[in-house]
Formats: C-alpha cells, sequence, structure tokens
C-alpha cells in the first residue's frame, strides 16, 4: 500500500496537465479518492468486490449523500431498530454462518446473532437510495473483524485465549459506533466530488 500524500505528491507534479486518472489495480482507492478529491475523473479496475464497495464508500456513494445528512441518520435509526428488534436464535445464526462459511466458525455466541442481525437488517431495511444502503454495507463491513474470533495480525487468524473477546463485548455496540462515525465524517462539501467509474470487475 501507499500514503494518500504519496498520490497527492504526483498529482501536484504531474497531474495540472491532466484531468484524468486511471488505477488498474485500485484496492481500498487511495489513488481513486485522492483523485476525486483533487477534481479529476478518476477510472479504475479492481476485482474484489469488498474493495470496489469501499471505493465506492468513499468517492460516488458519499457524493450521493453528502447533501441528504437527515435522510442518511434516519436510514440508519431504521436499521438500528430493526437490529434491535429482530435478534435471530443462535441456532438460526448458527446456521445462516454455515451457509456462508461452512465449517469455519468465524463468529460465536451473542456476537454471531448481533451480526447476523445487522446484516438482515442492512439487507431488508428500505434505503431511499444505493448510496445509503452501500454506507450501511461499508460500517458492517469495517467492524466484522473485530467483531469476529479472528484476529489480524501479521496474518489474519484465530484468537488465542488470552485475546478472547470479555463475555460482556458488543457487535451491535460497535456497529452503531460506525454508523455514528459515519455519519459524523459526511459532509456537504463531498457533493461536489466527480465521478469515480470503474472499468473493469475482472482480472
Amino acid at each position: 500500500g501507499f500514503s494518500a500524500d504519496f498520490v497527492q505528491s504526483l498529482l501536484d507534479e504531474f497531474g495540472k496537465r491532466h484531468c484524468r486518472i486511471y488505477d488498474p489495480f485500485a484496492g481500498t482507492g487511495t489513488t481513486v479518492t485522492v483523485a476525486a478529491a483533487n477534481g479529476a475523473l478518476a477510472f479504475y479496475s479492481e476485482v474484489n468486490p469488498l474493495t470496489r464497495l469501499v471505493i465506492d464508500c468513499k468517492t460516488n456513494s458519499l457524493r450521493n449523500v453528502a447533501n441528504r445528512h437527515a435522510d442518511l441518520a434516519k436510514y440508519f435509526g431504521a436499521i438500528r431498530r430493526k437490529v434491535a428488534n429482530s435478534l435471530p436464535s443462535l441456532e438460526d445464526a448458527q446456521t445462516e454462518q454455515s451457509e456462508a462459511f461452512g465449517s469455519r466458525k468465524y463468529f460465536a455466541g451473542k456476537r454471531l446473532i448481533e451480526i447476523v442481525a445487522a446484516k438482515r437488517a442492512v439487507d431488508t431495511v428500505p434505503a431511499p437510495a444505493p448510496a445509503f444502503q452501500n454506507m450501511a454495507r461499508l460500517a458492517l463491513a469495517a467492524i466484522a473483524v473485530n467483531c469476529s474470533e479472528m484476529k489480524r495480525a501479521a496474518d489474519l487468524r484465530y484468537r488465542t485465549s488470552k485475546e478472547a473477546h470479555p463475555e460482556d463485548f458488543s457487535a451491535l455496540a460497535v456497529f452503531d459506533d460506525k454508523l455514528s462515525h459515519i455519519l459524523d465524517d459526511v459532509e456537504e462539501t463531498y457533493s461536489e466530488l466527480p465521478t469515480a467509474t470503474c472499468l473493469s470487475e475482472s482480472c
């Protein structure tokens, strides 16, 4: 990876004469988002669907919700209420995890129930526009590892017993904090961002 400052330095040096930037391996979109912030038309290719979601949320979706902060807050509130009122049973949540991951137990107990409830709420609460749902999906994706039985170190591995979550750990509280963080970050100035265009999702 590389920093936004590095991309900015390149645009400062070379970008004055160019209004289009293309990143063929976009990753999480550092080049794309810095280009857009500088008013350039950004184009990219990226095979990973999660990082495409991240790029979209940092560019197009952000632009589309920037002038609708109250609507975004209302939508996130509806998701919070849906989660609180629709917690599945542990057995139901375990079935969903098995359907997605087979025998791998990435989530357990109360955290599994809460993550499944959050996912279902994001999937089913009507969104005013696709950009709103994308932002909620990003919030859920952003907390997934932290709320799981996994730990990101040099790689991604299962937690040891010393690294296990405390009994009172709440995935819903972490999800709620992330939704609030996104709301705090959305500003009207982002409504001026130019479009970022994915040219290819295929390797």
